[in-house]
């Protein structure tokens, strides 16, 4: 964080859609980041999922490109945070999201590590404080909750203009959630939302007139299962 001020520890800041047993290896979560303060108009994050040693753990994936990057991309995307547009909050909240792709088999439990900005807008540091505050999760070992799995995810033609196709395939049967999703991560069209076979699907969708240009991320989840791929509609 670019900012001084005095640090204090503040409980369930971040949060997520993982299981209470935990993550499952290879599955993609969404993280979420809340804060709140009558006194503040404008706040700041930073994020990293780590083990105790400080390495990175998992994949950090942006769902929100205008209001959170990367800090210090070179180190490998280790560290998300706010960008400028994302620390307005003139209602004295703000939140940010993120997906997690969570690391290999036997990695055991991460740490997600946060530090929060307060400010009060007036250019200086007074009135700013300094909030930590973490999230672990374990890993789920015993196989409860474990996802329906998606084995592959195709679209085209990529870019699209009336419609797109999506193949993939399914392991076992279960409900399908196929989204599309803006570049700041808000839920534009939801495609299709029904139970389907386990086995191989070809799903056409159409996208024109009610979607406009742009690109966007289109969303197949199946259980705790997520992938995600780009689309750019013409």
């Amino acid at each position: 964080m670019c900012h001084t001020g005095p640090v204090t520890t503040i409980d369930d800041i971040i949060t997520s859609n993982v299981p209470v047993s935990g993550y499952t290896p290879g599955t993609t979560y969404m993280i979420t980041a809340t804060v709140s303060s009558p006194y503040h108009t404008r706040f700041g994050f930073e994020i990293s999922p780590q083990n105790l040693n400080g390495d990175s753990l998992g994949t950090i994936i942006i769902t929100d490109f205008t209001r959170t990057h990367f800090t210090f991309p070179a180190l490998g995307n280790k560290y998300i945070t706010h960008t400028i547009a994302g620390t307005d909050a003139p209602s004295h909240t703000s939140t940010w999201s993120f997906n997690w792709h969570a690391p290999v088999e036997g990695t055991g439990d991460v740490t997600f590590y946060g530090a929060f900005n307060f400010t009060n807008r007036d250019s200086t540091v007074n009135g700013d404080s300094i909030h930590t505050s973490t999230m672990v999760i374990p890993e789920n070992t015993d196989g409860i909750d474990a996802p329906l799995v998606i084995s592959s995810l195709k679209l085209y033609p990529n870019p699209a203009v009336n419609a797109v196709q999506l193949d993939y395939y399914l392991q076992k049967s279960g409900v399908v959630y196929i989204d599309l999703i803006d570049e700041s991560g808000k839920l534009i069209k939801s495609l299709f939302s029904a139970q389907q076979s386990s086995g191989a699907h070809h799903d056409s969708f159409s996208l024109s007139p009610d979607v406009a240009k742009g690109v966007y991320v289109v969303e197949l989840r199946s259980g705790s299962q997520s992938l995600m791929r780009k689309l750019v509609i013409l």
